[in-house]
């Protein structure tokens, strides 16, 4: 019975694998502070893992919103991979909406 899926099964790999990478974007992660500074710097600390493990050519930036101003937090020699799966992650943190991806170039 694998014999006969075998083929198609390969095929569907190599295609996968021949597929063009998509261009570079930036993530744009909006983190509203809670007044609370440990708390803000735990789930920084989350995101930036989540972001660290995907291995990748997309760009991120960290936005911490306070009530009074917003700061820009950017990592220029750290990169990540986007994926569905790391958007449910980093939206699991910063709320849905919070995420923002835009294509660079």
């Amino acid at each position: 019975h694998r014999d006969l899926h075998y083929p198609l099964r390969r095929q569907r790999q190599m295609c996968i694998r021949d597929r063009p990478p998509a261009p570079p974007s930036t993530l744009y992660i909006t983190l509203n502070r809670t007044g609370n500074q440990q708390d803000d710097y735990q789930r920084i600390q989350q995101i930036h893992q989540l972001l660290t493990r995907e291995r990748g050519n997309d760009r991120f930036v960290l936005i911490l919103k306070g009530e009074q101003r917003a700061v820009e937090l950017t990592f220029p020699n750290t990169h990540t991979r986007y994926t569905q799966t790391l958007q449910r992650h980093v939206e699991a943190i910063v709320g849905s909406g919070n995420l923002r991806v835009m294509l660079n170039g």
